[in-house]
């Protein structure tokens, strides 16, 4: 590889962390001192055209690496409530650690206590919104997403319980492999809400509100996309 070339591949990776952390303006990029002196003769200054296009395509790259953050948090919410194992798996790393009220520690310690708790066939819905995401660098991502979830099961002592929880899920993004998955997670509880456990059976309550949802396989999601369905 030249010189030159070596020191345009340097620029643009420069511009395309820029661009994820939204630190820099293009005027600011573009009157920027070379990536490293060694690797050009004479001052390497850019044209705010040559940064222009080169910044159109980094923030290509910030925009599917937000989208793809945005999905593995998705992913969770859908693992969670349809006790899918393999999409709510898909959203951390095997090596994240997990501190998720009653487990703290290695993310296996959590899939443990989840599939002991879909084996009492709970109702779990969860929402997830404001979404802030802060680039570290082209591999880190610190994210803070708000959560609402509906929650009713039976717990260990045969009681069944139903709880609305609202918080935060404070992450530490890794991209490896081109992809990206919790690290680190923190729940933080802002609000809990003991109610009172519905008497009727579902059946009963949803009336003709059908069809209700249910776990995978059966949940119409894994069905819809089938030929035929």
């Amino acid at each position: 590889m030249t010189k030159r070339k070596r020191h345009a591949a340097a620029f643009e990776a420069k511009v395309a962390l820029e661009a994820l952390k939204g630190e820099q303006t293009v005027a600011e990029l573009a009157g920027s001192e070379p990536i490293d002196s060694r690797c050009s003769q004479g001052p390497a200054r850019h044209t705010a055209e040559e940064v222009s296009c080169t910044m159109d395509q980094a923030k290509l790259v910030q925009f599917a690496a937000r989208e793809a953050i945005r999905d593995c948090l998705y992913r969770y919410a859908r693992g969670i409530d349809r006790a899918d194992d393999d999409a709510l798996r898909s959203s951390y790393w095997p090596d994240a650690y997990d501190s998720h009220g009653a487990t703290s520690g290695p993310v296996s310690d959590f899939f443990e206590r989840v599939h002991k708790a879909w084996a009492a066939g709970p109702r779990n819905i969860h929402h997830i919104t404001n979404i802030l995401i802060d680039f570290q660098d082209a591999e880190h991502a610190v994210v803070e997403s708000y959560f609402l979830a509906l929650q009713r099961n039976t717990g260990l002592d045969g009681v069944e319980r139903q709880v609305m929880l609202s918080g935060r899920y404070c992450d530490r993004f890794e991209r490896r492999g081109g992809e990206w998955r919790v690290a680190h997670r923190i729940v933080v509880y802002d609000w809990v809400d003991q109610q009172p456990t519905p008497d009727a059976p579902e059946a009963d309550r949803f009336g003709l509100r059908t069809p209700i949802g249910a776990p995978w396989p059966d949940d119409p999601i894994y069905k819809i996309g089938r030929s035929g369905s």
